[in-house]
Protein backbone atom coordinates (compact mmCIF):
# COMPACT_ATOMS: atom_id res chain seq x y z
CA UNK A 1 0.00 0.00 0.00
CA UNK A 2 1.28 3.38 -0.83
CA UNK A 3 2.04 5.96 1.86
CA UNK A 4 0.36 9.44 2.64
CA UNK A 5 3.42 11.02 0.38
CA UNK A 6 2.93 9.06 -2.97
CA UNK A 7 0.46 9.41 -5.35
CA UNK A 8 -3.20 7.62 -5.44
CA UNK A 9 -2.92 4.64 -7.82
CA UNK A 10 -5.42 3.64 -10.13
CA UNK A 11 -6.99 0.18 -10.00
CA UNK A 12 -9.13 -1.19 -7.38
CA UNK A 13 -11.09 -0.02 -4.63
CA UNK A 14 -11.99 -2.65 -1.80
CA UNK A 15 -15.91 -3.03 -0.79
CA UNK A 16 -15.41 -2.75 3.01
CA UNK A 17 -17.25 -4.44 5.94
CA UNK A 18 -17.10 -5.65 9.36
CA UNK A 19 -15.45 -3.26 11.16
CA UNK A 20 -14.09 -1.45 8.57
CA UNK A 21 -16.53 0.22 7.29
CA UNK A 22 -14.91 2.98 5.00
CA UNK A 23 -11.51 2.93 2.72
CA UNK A 24 -9.04 5.09 3.34
CA UNK A 25 -8.27 6.57 0.19
CA UNK A 26 -4.94 5.11 -0.37
CA UNK A 27 -6.48 1.42 -1.25
CA UNK A 28 -7.11 0.27 2.26
CA UNK A 29 -9.38 0.30 4.76
CA UNK A 30 -9.97 2.78 7.96
CA UNK A 31 -11.81 1.64 11.19
CA UNK A 32 -15.00 3.40 11.99
CA UNK A 33 -13.85 4.82 15.50
CA UNK A 34 -11.53 7.00 13.02
CA UNK A 35 -12.47 11.04 14.36
CA UNK A 36 -11.41 11.80 10.92
CA UNK A 37 -12.44 11.31 7.35
CA UNK A 38 -10.79 9.06 4.67
CA UNK A 39 -8.94 12.05 2.96
CA UNK A 40 -7.30 12.83 6.27
CA UNK A 41 -9.46 15.95 7.57
CA UNK A 42 -10.75 16.59 11.12
CA UNK A 43 -14.12 17.75 11.75
CA UNK A 44 -16.10 18.97 14.82
CA UNK A 45 -19.15 16.92 14.04
CA UNK A 46 -17.97 13.47 13.08
CA UNK A 47 -20.61 10.64 11.89
CA UNK A 48 -22.91 8.94 14.39
CA UNK A 49 -23.55 5.70 14.78
CA UNK A 50 -26.79 5.16 11.90
CA UNK A 51 -24.43 7.10 9.56
CA UNK A 52 -21.71 4.55 9.96
CA UNK A 53 -24.15 1.89 9.84
CA UNK A 54 -25.26 3.19 6.38
CA UNK A 55 -21.48 3.20 5.69
CA UNK A 56 -21.48 -0.73 4.89
CA UNK A 57 -22.10 -2.19 1.96
CA UNK A 58 -24.35 -5.12 1.41
CA UNK A 59 -22.33 -7.19 -0.34
CA UNK A 60 -22.79 -10.31 -0.58
CA UNK A 61 -26.54 -9.64 -1.19
CA UNK A 62 -29.36 -10.14 1.19
CA UNK A 63 -31.39 -13.18 1.13
CA UNK A 64 -33.56 -13.06 -0.41
CA UNK A 65 -32.76 -9.80 -1.76
CA UNK A 66 -34.47 -6.57 -1.16
CA UNK A 67 -34.13 -5.32 -4.38
CA UNK A 68 -33.63 -5.94 -8.03
CA UNK A 69 -29.44 -5.15 -7.77
CA UNK A 70 -26.73 -7.30 -6.77
CA UNK A 71 -24.90 -5.47 -4.17
CA UNK A 72 -24.88 -2.21 -2.69
CA UNK A 73 -20.98 -1.07 -2.69
CA UNK A 74 -19.40 1.89 -0.89
CA UNK A 75 -15.91 2.91 -2.56
CA UNK A 76 -13.68 5.70 -2.06
CA UNK A 77 -12.65 7.71 -5.05
CA UNK A 78 -9.78 9.98 -4.79
CA UNK A 79 -10.50 13.54 -5.91
CA UNK A 80 -13.89 13.17 -5.53
CA UNK A 81 -15.71 11.33 -2.73
CA UNK A 82 -17.57 8.21 -0.98
CA UNK A 83 -19.33 6.44 -4.08
CA UNK A 84 -22.59 4.80 -3.44
CA UNK A 85 -23.89 2.70 -5.96
CA UNK A 86 -25.34 -0.62 -7.21
CA UNK A 87 -22.63 -3.04 -8.42
CA UNK A 88 -23.36 -6.26 -10.79
CA UNK A 89 -21.15 -8.43 -8.26
CA UNK A 90 -19.16 -7.90 -4.73
CA UNK A 91 -15.96 -8.17 -6.91
CA UNK A 92 -13.43 -4.35 -6.36
CA UNK A 93 -14.99 -1.55 -8.15
CA UNK A 94 -12.14 -0.46 -10.21
CA UNK A 95 -11.26 2.48 -11.59
CA UNK A 96 -9.59 2.71 -15.44
CA UNK A 97 -6.88 4.38 -16.88
CA UNK A 98 -9.29 7.27 -18.00
CA UNK A 99 -10.22 7.53 -14.44
CA UNK A 100 -13.98 5.94 -14.72
CA UNK A 101 -15.43 3.50 -12.83
CA UNK A 102 -16.78 0.10 -13.72
CA UNK A 103 -18.20 -2.54 -12.90
CA UNK A 104 -21.51 -0.59 -11.82
CA UNK A 105 -25.19 -1.18 -12.28
CA UNK A 106 -26.49 1.26 -15.14
CA UNK A 107 -28.50 3.88 -12.85
CA UNK A 108 -30.62 6.28 -14.73
CA UNK A 109 -30.42 8.48 -12.03
CA UNK A 110 -28.20 9.62 -9.18
CA UNK A 111 -27.20 12.67 -6.73
CA UNK A 112 -24.21 14.35 -5.83
CA UNK A 113 -24.43 15.11 -1.70
CA UNK A 114 -22.40 19.03 -0.97
CA UNK A 115 -21.61 18.57 2.92
CA UNK A 116 -21.73 21.95 5.66
CA UNK A 117 -18.30 22.92 6.65
CA UNK A 118 -16.88 21.08 9.59
CA UNK A 119 -19.21 18.39 9.14
CA UNK A 120 -17.93 14.64 8.26
CA UNK A 121 -18.55 13.74 4.60
CA UNK A 122 -19.93 10.29 6.61
CA UNK A 123 -22.47 12.13 8.41
CA UNK A 124 -24.60 12.11 5.20
CA UNK A 125 -24.40 8.24 4.74
CA UNK A 126 -28.17 7.49 5.09
CA UNK A 127 -29.19 9.57 2.65
CA UNK A 128 -26.94 8.38 -0.28
CA UNK A 129 -27.70 4.57 0.97
CA UNK A 130 -31.86 5.74 0.21
CA UNK A 131 -30.66 6.96 -3.32
CA UNK A 132 -28.62 4.14 -3.80
CA UNK A 133 -31.28 1.64 -2.48
CA UNK A 134 -33.97 2.92 -4.96
CA UNK A 135 -31.71 1.99 -7.71
CA UNK A 136 -29.77 5.28 -8.22
CA UNK A 137 -26.29 6.27 -7.80
CA UNK A 138 -24.48 8.40 -5.17
CA UNK A 139 -21.69 10.53 -4.29
CA UNK A 140 -20.31 12.55 -1.30
CA UNK A 141 -18.20 14.78 -2.19
CA UNK A 142 -15.49 15.02 0.29
CA UNK A 143 -12.62 17.73 -1.17
CA UNK A 144 -15.24 20.18 -1.98
CA UNK A 145 -15.00 22.21 -4.94
CA UNK A 146 -16.51 22.92 -7.87
CA UNK A 147 -14.55 20.64 -9.97
CA UNK A 148 -14.96 18.06 -7.79
CA UNK A 149 -18.35 17.93 -8.12
CA UNK A 150 -18.56 18.71 -11.90
CA UNK A 151 -16.06 15.65 -11.58
CA UNK A 152 -18.60 13.35 -9.71
CA UNK A 153 -20.85 13.94 -12.43
CA UNK A 154 -18.70 11.79 -14.85
CA UNK A 155 -17.32 9.20 -12.68
CA UNK A 156 -19.11 6.40 -14.75
CA UNK A 157 -18.63 4.90 -18.22
CA UNK A 158 -22.43 5.39 -18.40
CA UNK A 159 -22.95 7.98 -15.96
CA UNK A 160 -26.93 8.77 -14.95
CA UNK A 161 -29.33 10.98 -17.47
CA UNK A 162 -30.24 13.30 -14.53
CA UNK A 163 -28.83 14.03 -11.62
CA UNK A 164 -29.87 15.84 -8.08
CA UNK A 165 -27.42 17.41 -6.27
CA UNK A 166 -28.25 18.39 -2.32
CA UNK A 167 -26.73 20.65 -0.17
CA UNK A 168 -26.22 21.27 3.49
CA UNK A 169 -25.78 24.92 5.45
CA UNK A 170 -24.26 28.05 4.11
CA UNK A 171 -21.39 25.99 2.48
CA UNK A 172 -22.92 23.48 0.49
CA UNK A 173 -26.21 24.99 0.41
CA UNK A 174 -24.70 28.26 -1.70
CA UNK A 175 -22.89 25.73 -3.87
CA UNK A 176 -25.16 22.93 -4.61
CA UNK A 177 -27.53 26.38 -5.66
CA UNK A 178 -24.62 27.49 -8.03
CA UNK A 179 -24.05 23.99 -9.60
CA UNK A 180 -27.99 23.74 -10.15
CA UNK A 181 -28.29 26.62 -11.94
CA UNK A 182 -25.40 26.34 -14.00
CA UNK A 183 -25.96 23.03 -14.95
CA UNK A 184 -29.55 22.79 -15.49
CA UNK A 185 -30.91 20.01 -16.81
CA UNK A 186 -28.48 17.80 -16.24
CA UNK A 187 -29.30 18.74 -12.75
CA UNK A 188 -32.99 18.84 -12.48
CA UNK A 189 -33.39 18.65 -8.37
CA UNK A 190 -32.10 20.71 -6.04
CA UNK A 191 -32.77 19.87 -1.90
CA UNK A 192 -31.50 22.00 0.30
CA UNK A 193 -31.07 21.45 4.26
CA UNK A 194 -30.64 24.30 5.78
CA UNK A 195 -29.90 26.77 3.18
CA UNK A 196 -31.64 29.57 1.68
CA UNK A 197 -31.10 30.73 -1.93
CA UNK A 198 -29.07 33.75 -2.58
CA UNK A 199 -30.36 36.90 -3.29
CA UNK A 200 -28.46 36.76 -6.84
CA UNK A 201 -30.11 33.75 -7.90
CA UNK A 202 -33.65 33.23 -9.64
CA UNK A 203 -35.18 30.11 -10.20
CA UNK A 204 -39.00 31.27 -10.11
CA UNK A 205 -39.40 31.76 -13.86
CA UNK A 206 -37.91 30.69 -17.44
CA UNK A 207 -36.50 27.21 -18.15
CA UNK A 208 -35.29 27.16 -14.39
CA UNK A 209 -38.67 27.07 -13.10
CA UNK A 210 -38.50 24.05 -14.56
CA UNK A 211 -36.18 22.89 -11.61
CA UNK A 212 -37.53 20.48 -9.10
CA UNK A 213 -36.72 22.21 -5.35
CA UNK A 214 -36.97 21.05 -2.15
CA UNK A 215 -35.91 23.56 1.05
CA UNK A 216 -35.93 21.78 4.82
CA UNK A 217 -34.81 24.12 7.52
CA UNK A 218 -35.30 23.95 11.05
CA UNK A 219 -37.40 26.67 13.01
CA UNK A 220 -34.76 26.48 15.97
CA UNK A 221 -31.81 27.19 13.20
CA UNK A 222 -29.87 30.73 14.42
CA UNK A 223 -27.27 30.64 11.78
CA UNK A 224 -30.11 30.36 8.29
CA UNK A 225 -33.11 31.36 10.38
CA UNK A 226 -36.59 30.62 9.14
CA UNK A 227 -36.72 33.92 7.42
CA UNK A 228 -34.14 34.12 5.29
CA UNK A 229 -35.96 30.69 3.83
CA UNK A 230 -39.01 32.31 3.74
CA UNK A 231 -37.69 35.23 1.60
CA UNK A 232 -36.17 32.70 -0.68
CA UNK A 233 -39.83 31.87 -1.51
CA UNK A 234 -39.97 34.66 -4.17
CA UNK A 235 -37.26 33.14 -6.20
CA UNK A 236 -38.35 29.49 -6.46
CA UNK A 237 -40.65 28.16 -8.53
CA UNK A 238 -44.29 28.03 -7.29
CA UNK A 239 -44.05 23.88 -6.86
CA UNK A 240 -41.38 24.09 -4.10
CA UNK A 241 -41.40 21.74 -1.25
CA UNK A 242 -40.82 24.09 1.83
CA UNK A 243 -40.61 21.73 4.67
CA UNK A 244 -40.31 23.12 8.23
CA UNK A 245 -38.94 21.39 11.30
CA UNK A 246 -39.80 22.07 14.82
CA UNK A 247 -37.29 20.80 16.55
CA UNK A 248 -34.51 21.28 14.18
CA UNK A 249 -31.25 23.02 14.32
CA UNK A 250 -28.87 24.27 11.93
CA UNK A 251 -26.50 20.71 12.31
CA UNK A 252 -29.70 18.29 12.64
CA UNK A 253 -29.71 17.54 8.90
CA UNK A 254 -26.61 15.38 9.37
CA UNK A 255 -26.57 12.31 11.01
CA UNK A 256 -23.55 13.70 12.89
CA UNK A 257 -22.62 14.44 16.54
CA UNK A 258 -23.52 17.85 16.48
CA UNK A 259 -26.75 19.40 17.42
CA UNK A 260 -28.67 22.00 16.95
CA UNK A 261 -27.03 25.43 16.28
CA UNK A 262 -23.33 23.87 17.69
CA UNK A 263 -20.41 22.16 16.69
CA UNK A 264 -18.27 20.12 18.68
CA UNK A 265 -19.19 19.77 22.41
CA UNK A 266 -21.00 23.40 22.48
CA UNK A 267 -21.99 25.08 25.77
CA UNK A 268 -20.36 23.05 27.44
CA UNK A 269 -22.31 19.70 26.31
CA UNK A 270 -20.54 16.21 25.38
CA UNK A 271 -20.98 15.06 21.62
CA UNK A 272 -24.06 13.68 20.87
CA UNK A 273 -24.16 10.14 20.70
CA UNK A 274 -27.68 9.35 19.31
CA UNK A 275 -28.80 10.13 16.55
CA UNK A 276 -29.70 13.56 15.58
CA UNK A 277 -32.85 11.91 13.63
CA UNK A 278 -36.54 11.22 14.94
CA UNK A 279 -38.10 8.67 13.03
CA UNK A 280 -40.78 10.77 11.43
CA UNK A 281 -38.08 13.49 10.77
CA UNK A 282 -35.82 10.67 9.05
CA UNK A 283 -39.07 8.71 6.77
CA UNK A 284 -39.84 12.26 5.33
CA UNK A 285 -36.26 13.27 4.69
CA UNK A 286 -35.55 9.97 3.38
CA UNK A 287 -38.42 9.89 1.07
CA UNK A 288 -37.37 12.87 -0.62
CA UNK A 289 -34.48 11.08 -2.09
CA UNK A 290 -36.88 8.31 -3.65
CA UNK A 291 -38.84 11.04 -5.32
CA UNK A 292 -36.04 12.26 -7.37
CA UNK A 293 -36.91 11.93 -10.97
CA UNK A 294 -35.60 9.65 -13.38
CA UNK A 295 -36.32 12.43 -16.14
CA UNK A 296 -37.00 16.15 -15.84
CA UNK A 297 -40.54 17.56 -15.09
CA UNK A 298 -42.93 17.34 -18.04
CA UNK A 299 -42.83 21.02 -19.66
CA UNK A 300 -46.05 21.85 -21.33
CA UNK A 301 -45.38 22.96 -24.99
CA UNK A 302 -46.11 25.42 -27.23
CA UNK A 303 -49.32 24.51 -28.06
CA UNK A 304 -50.50 24.14 -25.02
CA UNK A 305 -49.48 27.30 -23.83
CA UNK A 306 -50.96 29.13 -26.45
CA UNK A 307 -54.81 28.08 -24.38
CA UNK A 308 -53.44 30.43 -21.91
CA UNK A 309 -52.90 33.32 -23.99
CA UNK A 310 -55.92 35.59 -23.86
CA UNK A 311 -55.24 36.89 -26.90
CA UNK A 312 -55.58 34.09 -29.21
CA UNK A 313 -58.71 33.41 -26.61
CA UNK A 314 -60.77 35.70 -28.72
CA UNK A 315 -62.33 34.99 -31.93
CA UNK A 316 -61.80 36.61 -35.15
CA UNK A 317 -57.93 36.29 -35.17
CA UNK A 318 -56.36 33.91 -37.70
CA UNK A 319 -54.81 31.42 -35.21
CA UNK A 320 -57.81 32.11 -32.32
CA UNK A 321 -58.60 29.00 -30.55
CA UNK A 322 -61.81 27.04 -32.27
CA UNK A 323 -64.49 26.85 -29.88
CA UNK A 324 -66.62 24.18 -29.67
CA UNK A 325 -70.52 24.52 -31.35
CA UNK A 326 -72.38 27.27 -29.04
CA UNK A 327 -69.36 27.26 -26.77
CA UNK A 328 -68.94 30.58 -24.24
CA UNK A 329 -65.95 32.42 -24.82
CA UNK A 330 -62.99 31.68 -22.42
CA UNK A 331 -60.67 33.62 -20.17
CA UNK A 332 -57.25 32.56 -18.25
CA UNK A 333 -56.95 33.92 -15.29
CA UNK A 334 -54.17 33.46 -13.21
CA UNK A 335 -55.01 33.49 -9.12
CA UNK A 336 -52.75 33.12 -5.66
CA UNK A 337 -53.89 30.65 -3.63
CA UNK A 338 -53.84 32.28 -0.14
CA UNK A 339 -50.50 31.03 2.34
CA UNK A 340 -51.39 29.03 5.12
CA UNK A 341 -49.26 30.34 8.43
CA UNK A 342 -49.05 28.19 10.97
CA UNK A 343 -49.01 29.22 15.29
CA UNK A 344 -45.11 28.48 14.86
CA UNK A 345 -44.67 31.60 12.22
CA UNK A 346 -44.22 29.38 9.22
CA UNK A 347 -45.79 30.07 5.84
CA UNK A 348 -46.33 28.46 2.57
CA UNK A 349 -44.48 29.34 -1.08
CA UNK A 350 -46.41 31.51 -3.19
CA UNK A 351 -48.81 28.92 -5.50
CA UNK A 352 -50.54 29.87 -8.07
CA UNK A 353 -54.17 29.03 -9.31
CA UNK A 354 -54.70 28.80 -13.29
CA UNK A 355 -58.43 29.13 -13.57
CA UNK A 356 -60.17 28.92 -17.06
CA UNK A 357 -63.45 31.17 -16.83
CA UNK A 358 -66.41 31.16 -19.32
CA UNK A 359 -67.62 34.98 -20.00
CA UNK A 360 -71.06 34.26 -18.79
CA UNK A 361 -72.65 32.52 -15.24
CA UNK A 362 -71.13 29.17 -15.04
CA UNK A 363 -72.79 26.49 -14.29
CA UNK A 364 -70.92 24.56 -12.32
CA UNK A 365 -67.07 24.40 -10.73
CA UNK A 366 -64.45 22.07 -11.97
CA UNK A 367 -61.15 21.60 -9.55
CA UNK A 368 -58.61 19.82 -11.84
CA UNK A 369 -55.57 17.69 -10.72
CA UNK A 370 -52.88 17.28 -12.88
CA UNK A 371 -50.87 14.02 -13.68
CA UNK A 372 -47.54 13.45 -11.44
CA UNK A 373 -44.95 15.96 -12.25
CA UNK A 374 -46.93 17.70 -15.42
CA UNK A 375 -46.92 21.17 -15.16
CA UNK A 376 -51.00 21.91 -14.97
CA UNK A 377 -50.64 24.48 -17.65
CA UNK A 378 -50.26 21.25 -19.77
CA UNK A 379 -54.41 20.62 -19.67
CA UNK A 380 -54.89 24.19 -20.66
CA UNK A 381 -56.48 22.50 -24.10
CA UNK A 382 -58.70 20.13 -23.00
CA UNK A 383 -60.18 21.79 -20.10
CA UNK A 384 -60.18 24.93 -22.33
CA UNK A 385 -63.12 23.13 -24.41
CA UNK A 386 -64.73 22.39 -20.77
CA UNK A 387 -64.88 25.68 -20.18
CA UNK A 388 -66.55 26.79 -22.95
CA UNK A 389 -69.63 24.67 -22.36
CA UNK A 390 -70.36 26.53 -19.40
CA UNK A 391 -67.76 24.95 -16.62
CA UNK A 392 -65.27 27.42 -14.34
CA UNK A 393 -62.10 24.59 -14.27
CA UNK A 394 -59.73 25.60 -11.66
CA UNK A 395 -55.75 24.20 -11.47
CA UNK A 396 -53.80 24.13 -8.37
CA UNK A 397 -49.81 24.22 -8.65
CA UNK A 398 -48.38 21.22 -6.58
CA UNK A 399 -45.88 20.48 -4.38
CA UNK A 400 -42.94 18.74 -6.48
CA UNK A 401 -45.83 18.43 -8.97
CA UNK A 402 -47.23 15.03 -7.05
CA UNK A 403 -50.86 15.32 -6.01
CA UNK A 404 -50.51 13.39 -3.01
CA UNK A 405 -52.15 15.42 -0.57
CA UNK A 406 -56.04 15.65 -1.16
CA UNK A 407 -56.51 18.67 1.07
CA UNK A 408 -55.04 20.55 -1.92
CA UNK A 409 -58.92 20.51 -3.58
CA UNK A 410 -59.95 21.70 0.07
CA UNK A 411 -57.68 24.70 -0.55
CA UNK A 412 -59.43 25.45 -3.78
CA UNK A 413 -63.07 24.92 -2.63
CA UNK A 414 -62.38 27.01 0.69
CA UNK A 415 -60.98 29.84 -1.16
CA UNK A 416 -63.02 32.93 -1.22
CA UNK A 417 -62.57 34.95 -4.21
CA UNK A 418 -65.18 36.97 -6.21
CA UNK A 419 -64.54 34.73 -9.53
CA UNK A 420 -65.20 31.44 -7.69
CA UNK A 421 -68.23 32.82 -5.76
CA UNK A 422 -69.81 32.49 -9.08
CA UNK A 423 -69.95 29.06 -9.31
CA UNK A 424 -73.22 27.93 -7.56
CA UNK A 425 -73.84 26.93 -4.46
CA UNK A 426 -73.46 23.29 -4.29
CA UNK A 427 -72.36 22.91 -7.88
CA UNK A 428 -68.50 21.95 -7.67
CA UNK A 429 -67.15 19.00 -9.12
CA UNK A 430 -63.48 17.33 -8.92
CA UNK A 431 -60.98 15.50 -11.44
CA UNK A 432 -57.70 15.02 -12.16
CA UNK A 433 -55.34 12.62 -14.79
CA UNK A 434 -53.67 9.77 -13.41
CA UNK A 435 -52.04 11.25 -10.14
CA UNK A 436 -53.94 13.62 -10.25
CA UNK A 437 -57.15 10.85 -10.05
CA UNK A 438 -55.74 9.96 -6.97
CA UNK A 439 -56.18 12.80 -5.25
CA UNK A 440 -59.49 13.35 -6.63
CA UNK A 441 -60.65 9.90 -5.36
CA UNK A 442 -58.60 10.56 -2.05
CA UNK A 443 -60.55 13.86 -1.06
CA UNK A 444 -64.09 12.33 -1.82
CA UNK A 445 -63.52 9.74 0.46
CA UNK A 446 -62.84 12.06 3.19
CA UNK A 447 -65.39 12.00 5.99
CA UNK A 448 -65.38 15.85 6.39
CA UNK A 449 -64.79 17.60 3.15
CA UNK A 450 -66.70 20.69 0.84
CA UNK A 451 -69.80 19.21 -0.81
CA UNK A 452 -68.70 18.02 -4.42
CA UNK A 453 -71.54 16.11 -6.74
CA UNK A 454 -69.11 14.20 -8.73
CA UNK A 455 -65.53 12.97 -9.41
CA UNK A 456 -64.80 13.04 -12.99
CA UNK A 457 -60.88 11.82 -13.94
CA UNK A 458 -58.91 10.30 -16.81
CA UNK A 459 -57.40 7.28 -16.33
CA UNK A 460 -57.30 8.03 -12.16
CA UNK A 461 -55.45 6.14 -9.91
CA UNK A 462 -57.10 4.19 -6.78
CA UNK A 463 -53.93 2.75 -6.01
CA UNK A 464 -50.27 4.76 -5.73
CA UNK A 465 -47.96 2.56 -7.71
CA UNK A 466 -44.90 3.41 -6.60
CA UNK A 467 -44.74 2.81 -2.76
CA UNK A 468 -45.06 6.31 -1.57
CA UNK A 469 -47.77 5.58 0.83
CA UNK A 470 -48.90 2.26 1.35
CA UNK A 471 -52.44 3.77 0.08
CA UNK A 472 -55.50 2.15 -1.85
CA UNK A 473 -58.76 4.77 -1.72
CA UNK A 474 -62.17 2.53 -1.73
CA UNK A 475 -65.42 4.36 -2.73
CA UNK A 476 -67.22 0.87 -2.85
CA UNK A 477 -69.66 2.28 0.11
CA UNK A 478 -69.91 5.70 -1.42
CA UNK A 479 -72.92 6.91 -3.73
CA UNK A 480 -70.82 9.56 -4.85
CA UNK A 481 -71.53 9.66 -9.19
CA UNK A 482 -67.76 8.75 -10.13
CA UNK A 483 -66.42 8.81 -14.11
CA UNK A 484 -63.63 7.17 -14.99
CA UNK A 485 -62.38 7.99 -18.69
CA UNK A 486 -59.74 6.52 -20.08
CA UNK A 487 -57.96 5.03 -23.16
CA UNK A 488 -57.62 1.58 -24.86
CA UNK A 489 -54.10 2.40 -25.52
CA UNK A 490 -52.97 3.62 -21.96
CA UNK A 491 -49.84 2.14 -21.04
CA UNK A 492 -49.29 3.86 -18.13
CA UNK A 493 -52.91 3.31 -16.43
CA UNK A 494 -53.46 -0.42 -17.75
CA UNK A 495 -56.39 0.19 -20.04
CA UNK A 496 -59.39 -2.41 -18.44
CA UNK A 497 -62.17 -1.88 -16.42
CA UNK A 498 -61.33 -4.87 -14.15
CA UNK A 499 -58.34 -2.64 -13.16
CA UNK A 500 -60.10 0.26 -12.12
CA UNK A 501 -62.55 -1.95 -10.02
CA UNK A 502 -60.51 -3.93 -7.85
CA UNK A 503 -57.97 -3.50 -5.97
CA UNK A 504 -54.57 -3.03 -7.48
CA UNK A 505 -52.64 -5.12 -5.44
CA UNK A 506 -54.29 -8.25 -6.77
CA UNK A 507 -54.56 -9.52 -10.49
CA UNK A 508 -58.06 -8.71 -11.67
CA UNK A 509 -60.93 -9.67 -11.81
CA UNK A 510 -61.43 -10.78 -8.06
CA UNK A 511 -58.85 -8.90 -6.15
CA UNK A 512 -58.97 -7.76 -2.45
CA UNK A 513 -62.72 -6.93 -3.18
CA UNK A 514 -64.29 -3.86 -4.93
CA UNK A 515 -62.96 -0.86 -4.61
CA UNK A 516 -65.90 1.57 -6.81
CA UNK A 517 -69.90 1.17 -6.59
CA UNK A 518 -70.50 -0.16 -10.05
CA UNK A 519 -73.73 1.18 -9.51
CA UNK A 520 -72.66 5.02 -9.04
CA UNK A 521 -69.40 4.49 -11.58
CA UNK A 522 -69.29 4.50 -15.01
CA UNK A 523 -65.82 3.57 -16.96
CA UNK A 524 -65.86 5.05 -20.70
CA UNK A 525 -63.16 3.55 -22.49
CA UNK A 526 -62.21 5.43 -25.59
CA UNK A 527 -60.74 3.55 -28.19
CA UNK A 528 -57.42 4.78 -29.45
CA UNK A 529 -56.55 6.73 -26.91
CA UNK A 530 -54.01 6.68 -24.88
CA UNK A 531 -52.02 8.47 -21.57
CA UNK A 532 -50.36 11.38 -22.70
CA UNK A 533 -52.63 13.16 -25.08
CA UNK A 534 -54.69 14.22 -22.28
CA UNK A 535 -52.49 16.90 -21.79
CA UNK A 536 -49.61 18.46 -23.53
CA UNK A 537 -46.58 18.13 -21.90
CA UNK A 538 -45.05 15.63 -24.61
CA UNK A 539 -43.88 11.70 -24.56
CA UNK A 540 -44.41 9.73 -21.71
CA UNK A 541 -42.03 6.28 -20.69
CA UNK A 542 -44.06 3.32 -21.16
CA UNK A 543 -47.57 4.65 -22.84
CA UNK A 544 -48.50 3.27 -25.89
CA UNK A 545 -48.64 5.05 -29.17
CA UNK A 546 -51.91 6.49 -29.72
CA UNK A 547 -54.03 5.48 -32.92
CA UNK A 548 -56.11 8.57 -33.17
CA UNK A 549 -55.13 12.28 -33.26
CA UNK A 550 -54.14 14.80 -30.01
CA UNK A 551 -57.03 17.06 -30.83
CA UNK A 552 -59.34 13.96 -31.49
CA UNK A 553 -58.96 12.84 -28.09
CA UNK A 554 -58.91 16.01 -26.55
CA UNK A 555 -62.22 17.53 -27.77
CA UNK A 556 -63.93 13.72 -27.18
CA UNK A 557 -62.31 13.43 -23.92
CA UNK A 558 -63.72 16.91 -23.05
CA UNK A 559 -67.13 16.13 -24.37
CA UNK A 560 -66.92 12.90 -22.10
CA UNK A 561 -66.14 15.14 -19.48
CA UNK A 562 -69.25 17.38 -20.00
CA UNK A 563 -71.85 15.11 -20.38
CA UNK A 564 -70.49 13.71 -17.19
CA UNK A 565 -70.64 16.98 -15.31
CA UNK A 566 -74.25 18.02 -16.77
CA UNK A 567 -75.80 14.50 -15.46
CA UNK A 568 -74.27 14.55 -11.87
CA UNK A 569 -75.56 18.30 -11.57
CA UNK A 570 -79.15 17.46 -12.99
CA UNK A 571 -78.98 19.74 -16.32
CA UNK A 572 -79.44 16.57 -18.16
CA UNK A 573 -81.58 13.14 -17.36
CA UNK A 574 -79.49 10.45 -16.40
CA UNK A 575 -78.87 7.97 -19.20
CA UNK A 576 -77.55 5.41 -17.26
CA UNK A 577 -80.40 4.91 -14.68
Amino acid sequence: MPTASEPVPRGVFPVCSGETLVEDGYGGCQTSSSSSSSYGHSFLCEPDPVAMAAMKPVCPPSSPPTSAFTSLTVSVVPGVGYVFANATSCQPIKQSESGFLTGLFNATSGIVIIPEKGVDPRAYAPYARAMTAAGAFAVIVTDINEANVVRALSISLSPPRIWAVMGHGTYGGALATLLARSLYPRITTLILHAAAIPPDIDFSQGPLGNLDVVLNYGLLDSIVPPSKIHNSFQRVPGDVSANPFPLKGHYDFAYSTCHENHVGHGEGRGPRQESAMSAKDEMILLRQFTLVRPDPFAQTTARGLSYGDNTLLRPGRNDSKIYPKGGMLVEQIRLTLPQRHSAAGTKEPVRSLWILKPNHAPRGGYVYVAGAYVDPTAYFPFLFQVAAQGYLVALPQMERRLSLDPMLADQVLAFDHPILRTVPHNKWAIGGHSLGGYCAFSYASLPQRHNIVAVVTHSGLFTLPFGLLPSTVNLSQSSLPVCQIYGSLDGVVLGDPEYFRYSANDPPPRGRGLIANLTATRFIRMEGANHQQVGEYGSQTNDIIATIGHVEQETTYAQLTVDCLNEAMGYTASKHA
